[in-house]
C-alpha cells in the first residue's frame, strides 16, 4: 500500500473515537450556539491579523527587491517607477520613493510626472535612515484610495552614499476582539470590525462567564475523546512504525554503501514509496558505477593526451634543435668555400706569370662555386619533393645502368679516400618502373653518404637482389655508424649525428630525407640500421618489382653535351644590376668566345641602346631596379631590330613558376644563378646570325 493509505488508517483510528465523543458533546454545544458564532468571528479576526502580517512581510520583501534595483542606483526615476508598478501589480497597494529630506520622488498611485510634495519632515526622515530599521505605521484614517491604510517604510543607503526611504502603502480593514468590563461591571468579550462604507467600529459582546462554562464542559468531553484517540494512535503508530523503520533502515544502509561505491541490493517492501526509494538507490548505484567507469576512461584519455602533448613537445624540441643545428651547418657550409675563393682571388690579383698557379686558382674558384651552387639546389629539391611538387616520369628502367651511373658520380670521392667498393649485382637485367634520374639520385646519395662517413681505406658494399615482387638494394659501410638515439629520426630533415669541430663529412642533412621521400613516391620503402657508433651502417631500399623481359637495346642518345659548331662572333647585351657579375661574365664571353659584349645595369639605359646595337643575344637579370626583366624582355621583343634575338634569363629566381613566367615573357632559356659560364657559352651556339 501507499504511505498515504497508512496515514489514512492512522487518521481514522484517531478521528473515529473523537467523532463518537463529539456527538455526545453536540447537544451541549447547541446551547452555546451564540458563543460559537462569536468564536467564529474571533477566528476570522485572527485570520485577518495573520493576513496583515503576511502582507507586511510581502511588502518588506518587495521593498528590498526595489532597493537592489539598478535603476535606483542610476537615479533613473522612470525605470524605477515602471519596476515598482510591476512589483506591486495585482495588489491594492502603491509605492513611494522619498529622498533623505522626505521629498517624494516617485508615487505609483499617480501617473509618472505628477508634481509630488514632501511626505515626511526632514528630521523624521533622517532619523529613520540613521536607525536603518523597517517601520510600520499605525492604521491611518484615509489613504490615497479613500480607504484605511497602513504604510511600511524601508530606509536604504546605496554604495554611492545616497540614502532613500522606500514606502509601501496598502489599504486594510482591521478586525479583532477584546475582553473588558461593561458599565454594569460584568466581564464581557467583544468582537469588532470596521465596515468599509461608514468606517465605524461595530462590536458584538457576550458574557465571559457563559462562554467559559460552555468551554469547560466541552473541554471535558473533548479531553476524553482526545485521550481515546491518542491511545489508538499510539498503538497504530507503534505497529506501523516498526514496519516502516525496518525499511527505512535498509534504505539508510543502502545509501551508506552507495557512498562507499557498493551497489545496493534489491529490497522489497509493502510500502510502494519505499520500494521506489530502494529502486532509486539501486539506479543511483548503477549510475555511480557508470560514472566511475567514465571517470576512469576520462582519466585514461587525459593521461593519453598528456603523454601525446609531452611527446609532441619533445618532437618540437628535437625539431627546433635540428633547425638550430641546420642553421649552424648552413653557415659553416656557406663560409667554408669563401675562404679558398678569397685566397684564389688574391692570388689572381698578384698577376703571377705562372700559368699553372693561375689555372689552379681558377679551378679552386670554379669548384667552390659549384659546391655553393649545390646547396640551394639541394634545399629546393627537398622542398619540392616533400611538398609533392615533383612529378615522376614513370617508365620501365633497367636497374643495372642506374647503379653504374650512381657509382660513377661517387667514384671520385671513393678514390680520393682510397676506399674499397664491392658491387654484388646479378647479371640478369632487372626492370623497375620509375624515374631514371630520381633513381640515380637515390642511390648516389646513399653511396655518397657511405663514402663520406667511412674512414680512408674503408669498405663499402652495394648488394642488389630481386625477390618475389620486390627488388632490394642494400648499401653497407664500416664507417662511423649511427647512434641509437639518432636512428629513429635519421630520415628527418636536417638530422645528423654529433660531428667533430672540423666537420669533415660536411653536408646539411638533406640527402636521407630526400631519399625517403623519393622512395615513398615510387611506392617503396627505405630503412636504416646500425649496431651503434663506430659499427658501420646499413641502408636498404625496397622497390616494387615484377619480372619482365628486358627491352631491346637501341642506339641511345648521348647523355653528354651535344657538340655544336662554333657560333662565330656575336653581339651580346648583358643587363644586370650586379655590376661585378655583369662585368665578369662579359669579360669571360669576350675572352672565351671572342664575342662583342655591351653591359648595362638598368633597363632604361638598355632600352635606349638596344635599337642602335641590335644585339644577337640578350642576357637579362630579372630583379632590375626600374622594371622587371620580364617586362624588359617584352619591350625588347617588340622592337623590330631585336625580335629575332636569343633571350636568356639569368636570375636567382629558380622555382618552376619563375621559369614559367620567363618563358611567357619571351625568354628562350632560363638559367639560375650562379650559372656555369661554359653553359651560357654553349647556349650561344643556338643563335643564327641575322642576314
Amino acid at each position: 500500500m501507499h504511505i498515504r493509505a497508512y496515514l489514512l488508517i492512522l487518521a481514522a483510528g484517531i478521528l473515529i473515537p473523537a467523532l463518537l465523543l463529539s456527538g455526545l458533546a453536540f447537544r451541549m454545544l447547541q446551547q452555546a450556539e451564540q458563543r460559537a458564532a462569536l468564536g467564529a468571528l474571533g477566528e476570522s479576526a485572527n485570520g485577518v491579523a495573520l493576513l496583515v502580517d503576511r502582507e507586511l512581510y510581502s511588502a518588506e520583501a518587495a521593498l528590498r527587491v526595489l532597493a537592489a534595483s539598478p535603476s535606483l542606483a542610476a537615479r533613473d526615476d522612470r525605470a524605477y517607477y515602471e519596476q515598482a508598478k510591476r512589483v506591486h501589480a495585482g495588489d491594492d497597494g502603491w509605492s513611494l520613493l522619498l529622498d533623505a529630506d522626505g521629498q517624494a520622488l516617485v508615487n505609483t498611485a499617480v501617473p509618472f510626472g505628477t508634481p509630488l510634495g514632501a511626505m515626511l519632515d526632514q528630521a523624521s526622515t533622517r532619523a529613520m535612515i540613521k536607525a536603518g530599521r523597517t517601520v510600520v505605521s499605525d492604521l491611518l484614517p484615509a489613504g490615497v484610495d479613500g480607504k484605511r491604510s497602513t504604510t511600511m517604510s524601508l530606509p536604504v543607503t546605496l554604495a554611492n552614499g545616497n540614502s532613500y526611504v522606500l514606502v509601501k502603502a496598502f489599504s486594510t480593514d482591521r478586525r479583532g476582539g477584546l475582553e473588558h468590563a461593561s458599565l454594569e461591571g460584568t466581564r464581557v468579550f467583544d468582537v469588532f470590525t470596521h465596515p468599509s462604507m461608514s468606517g465605524w467600529a461595530v462590536a458584538v459582546a457576550a458574557p465571559v462567564a457563559l462562554l467559559g462554562r460552555c468551554s469547560r464542559d466541552a473541554s471535558v468531553v473533548a479531553a476524553m475523546g482526545l485521550l481515546a484517540a491518542t491511545l489508538v494512535a499510539v498503538a497504530l503508530a507503534g505497529w506501523f512504525g516498526r514496519r516502516h523503520v525496518r525499511s527505512i533502515r535498509r534504505a539508510v544502509q543502502a545509501a551508506i554503501g552507495l557512498g562507499k561505491g557498493v551497489q545496493p541490493a534489491v529490497v522489497r517492501s509493502r510500502v510502494i514509496e519505499l520500494n521506489e526509494l530502494h529502486a532509486a538507490l539501486q539506479a543511483a548505484g548503477e549510475q555511480l558505477l557508470q560514472a566511475h567507469a567514465f571517470r576512469q576512461h576520462a582519466d585514461s584519455e587525459r593521461q593519453s593526451l598528456l603523454e601525446g602533448e609531452q611527446q609532441a613537445r619533445l618532437v618540437a624540441e628535437q625539431q627546433n634543435s635540428a633547425k638550430d643545428q641546420f642553421l649552424a651547418m648552413l653557415g659553416h657550409e656557406l663560409r667554408n668555400p669563401l675562404a679558398p675563393i678569397s685566397t684564389a682571388a688574391q692570388l689572381l690579383k698578384l698577376q703571377t706569370p705562372d700559368a699553372a698557379r693561375v689555372r689552379y686558382a681558377s679551378d679552386v674558384i670554379a669548384r667552390q662555386v659549384d659546391h655553393m651552387n649545390s646547396l640551394p639546389g639541394d634545399l629546393l629539391d627537398v622542398s619540392r619533393v616533400t611538398r609533392g611538387l615533383v612529378v615522376l616520369n614513370m617508365e620501365p628502367v633497367e636497374l643495372g645502368p642506374v647503379i653504374e651511373r650512381a657509382l660513377e658520380q661517387t667514384g671520385e670521392l671513393v678514390l680520393e679516400k682510397k676506399q674499397s667498393l664491392v658491387l654484388d649485382m646479378p647479371r640478369t637485367p632487372m626492370l623497375v618502373r620509375g624515374d631514371k634520374t630520381r633513381l640515380i639520385q637515390i642511390f648516389t646519395n646513399l653511396i655518397n653518404n657511405a663514402a663520406k662517413y667511412s674512414p680512408p681505406g674503408g669498405q663499402i658494399g652495394v648488394k642488389v637482389r630481386a625477390g618475389d615482387g620486390e627488388l632490394s638494394v642494400v648499401v653497407t659501410d664500416n664507417g662511423e655508424g649511427i647512434a641509437q638515439d639518432l636512428l629513429p629520426r635519421i630520415f628527418d630533415l636536417f638530422s645528423q649525428g654529433e660531428r667533430a669541430p672540423d666537420r669533415s663529412p660536411g653536408g646539411l642533412g638533406l640527402g636521407l630525407a630526400l631519399v625517403q621521400s623519393l622512395v615513398r613516391m615510387r611506392g617503396g620503402s627505405v630503412t636504416a640500421c646500425s649496431a651503434g657508433a663506430g659499427q658501420g651502417s646499413t641502408f636498404a631500399v625496397v622497390l616494387p618489382y615484377s619480372v619482365q623481359a628486358a627491352p631491346a637495346r637501341t642506339a641511345a642518345a648521348s647523355t653528354g653535351p651535344v657538340a655544336r659548331t662554333a657560333p662565330g662572333h656575336l653581339a651580346i647585351m648583358i643587363v644586370d644590376d650586379n655590376i661585378d657579375g655583369a662585368i665578369s661574365l662579359s669579360l669571360f664571353l669576350e675572352d672565351a668566345g671572342g664575342h662583342r659584349v655591351s653591359t648595362y645595369y638598368d633597363a632604361g639605359t638598355a632600352l635606349g641602346s638596344a635599337a642602335a646595337e641590335s644585339p644577337d643575344v640578350f642576357i637579362l637579370d630579372i630583379g632590375l631596379p626600374d622594371i622587371t626583366g620580364y617586362e624588359l624582355a617584352r619591350r625588347l621583343r617588340s622592337m623590330p631590330q631585336c625580335k629575332d634575338a636569343l633571350y636568356i634569363a639569368l636570375t636567382g629566381y629558380g622555382q618552376a613558376k619563375d621559369k614559367k613566367l620567363a618563358f611567357e615573357a619571351g625568354f628562350d632559356h632560363h638559367v639560375s644563378k650562379p650559372a656555369d659560364p661554359q653553359a651560357i657559352l654553349s647556349l650561344l651556339g643556338e643563335v643564327r646570325r641575322h642576314a
